[in-house]
């Protein structure tokens, strides 16, 4: 919902705030701390966020974050894979840039349960 909202916002300028921030995020250095790969995460996300100007979403995706954070907590444990998520990034950024906002919603999407699904798979293991 949030890309859905924020789309007719999306200008030049936050495609390019989008690649910096995932720039940053895909780097990985090796003194990169967790918390540090986190914080960069949410602040992509929170891009759409801030533009799509809905208090009940940020309400709602506040409340919903605590239980994000725990599942990425254990996804980035098992898997250290940032760079998936920054490329997962980068095909929204590109959809974004396309006009394309089926697409930039899909790859949200997917952003969001590849990581849900990668910790189920694991537990159930």
């Amino acid at each position: 919902m949030a890309v859905e909202f924020s789309f007719p916002k999306i200008t030049p300028e936050i495609i390019a705030e989008l690649e910096a921030i995932n720039a940053r995020f895909s780097v990985q250095p090796d003194d990169a701390t967790l918390p540090d790969m986190q914080a960069l995460d949410k602040a992509f996300h929170e891009v759409f966020l801030r533009l799509a100007a809905n208090d009940f979403l940020k309400n709602f995706t506040d409340t919903l974050r605590i239980h994000v954070d725990r599942a990425e907590n254990l996804y980035y444990r098992m898997e250290r894979e940032f760079i998936s998520s920054a490329k997962e990034h980068a095909e929204i950024i590109s959809s974004l840039k396309k006009d394309d906002l089926e697409s930039a919603k899909e790859h949200m999407r997917y952003n969001w349960l590849h990581t849900i699904e990668v910790v189920s798979s694991r537990k159930e293991a």
